[in-house]
């Protein structure tokens, strides 16, 4: 998968996996996925924010099977 891809799926992860409860930390998932979003779009004048919704639940269901994006890698993450 493109590295830019895997990016951005793996911070939307965060995202939805982050309880609610802790709206501080989800406020800054939510910036860093923007952050990710924004610069594949900008990188890639030919994708558009449609297609990559169209597109998410394969990109996720393709990231969570791939041995190198184990979920095992972001525990304990802290977003900056």
């Amino acid at each position: 998968m493109n590295p830019e891809l895997e990016r951005l799926v793996q911070a939307l992860d965060l995202v939805r996996s982050c309880p609610s409860t802790k709206s501080e930390e989800l406020a800054k998932l939510k910036a860093i996925y923007e952050g990710h979003l924004l610069e594949l779009l900008e990188g890639h004048p030919q994708v558009s924010r449609e297609s990559l919704a169209s597109n998410s639940f394969r990109l996720r269901t393709s990231v969570r099977t791939s041995e190198c994006c184990s979920a095992s890698r972001f525990s304990g993450r802290k977003a900056s």
